[in-house]
């Protein structure tokens, strides 16, 4: 995994999957045996290798919506680690057609099976963790909110919107969030992508013709 943010308080390290190029996040203060990890993907073994190097033995996963490339690396994490895993139940639907999904782009894997917890009001370990709704991309989409850094999942990409083609897009209410939450993440020094890495609100503005246009800028 790649070391791309530290702080006084934590670190994000970034780890870039193969299937569908998506982002698996880990957050985590020097030294200590709990960690976040963001949307497990693929590559969930490279993952599961630098927790155990890190000695990192308790984990949070918080799921930024339901598809395939964000959640399939779930259940292995769950089985190796002392794990809650965290989802909105608004995509459920996706667990259960993720493997049709893959199919259908002629994909031989599959994604296994896991349990997940709505996520919590009142949670002293995830107390400095703002969960946003975020809907639009899918239904039940959100986005993470840590000191000056913001997880959008897959709302917002660096140089386009997401097609209308992708399961559970609705073009119509993703304007509305992105225009309504477009002010928090503006606010933040960082932000994290589903697919492309990190970036900043300032960069994304330049590279995202789509995103201007939207917000009339």
């Amino acid at each position: 995994m790649r070391r791309v943010y530290a702080s006084t308080e934590f670190v994000v390290w970034c780890q870039e999957n193969e299937l569908a190029d998506s982002n698996t996040f880990l957050l985590a203060a020097e030294g200590s045996s709990y960690g976040i990890v963001v949307d497990p993907g693929s590559e969930v073994r490279l993952v599961s290798e630098f927790l155990q190097q890190a000695g990192i033995s308790k984990v949070d996963v918080l799921l930024t919506h339901g598809h395939f490339d964000h959640v399939c690396g779930v259940a292995e994490i769950s089985r190796l680690f002392s794990t809650r895993v965290f989802m909105n139940p608004d995509d459920e639907i996706h667990l259960k057609r993720n493997n049709f999904y893959l199919k259908a782009l002629g994909e031989k894997r599959s994604v296994d099976t896991f349990e997940y917890l709505p996520f919590p009001t009142n949670d002293e370990i995830l107390k400095s963790v703002q969960v946003i709704s975020a809907p639009g991309h899918t239904k039940g989409g959100v986005l993470f909110s840590v000191a000056e850094c913001v997880f959008v999942g897959d709302l917002i990409m660096r140089r386009k919107v997401f097609s209308a083609t992708v399961p559970g897009h609705n073009k119509e209410q993703w304007a509305l969030t992105v225009r309504d939450i477009w002010p928090m993440i503006s606010a933040h020094k960082h932000v994290f992508l589903g697919h492309g890495g990190f970036t900043t609100p300032d960069e994304l503005l330049v590279e995202n013709s789509e995103l201007r246009l939207l917000l009339g800028l």
